[in-house]
């Protein structure tokens, strides 16, 4: 059997500001050497988003936010992702 792994990426598009100076936050997926990007929906100022450690900082109230959306989309797609390799087994 087979195993592939699927990975999670949130990434901003630096070039991609909108008039407040606010980056897109973007998820991208990949599997199977397969990759799909998506918007969140999510903004933040780039200056801090720390990609390396995919979490935005300092922690203040509308960063905890962005972290917690960002959150809750990651699980929603990895139970998804563990239902469909529940089911083939």
């Amino acid at each position: 059997m087979e195993i592939h792994k699927l990975n999670l990426l949130f990434i901003i598009s630096r070039s991609s500001l909108n008039k407040q100076g606010l980056a897109p936050i973007t998820c991208r997926l990949t599997y199977k050497e397969q990759r799909k990007q998506f918007a969140t929906g999510l903004f933040i100022k780039p200056i801090h988003r720390q990609n390396s450690k995919q979490r935005a900082h300092p922690p203040n109230e509308e960063n905890n936010f962005i972290h917690t959306q960002v959150s809750l989309i990651q699980i929603a797609l990895l139970t998804f992702y563990s239902s469909k390799i529940q089911n083939k087994i």
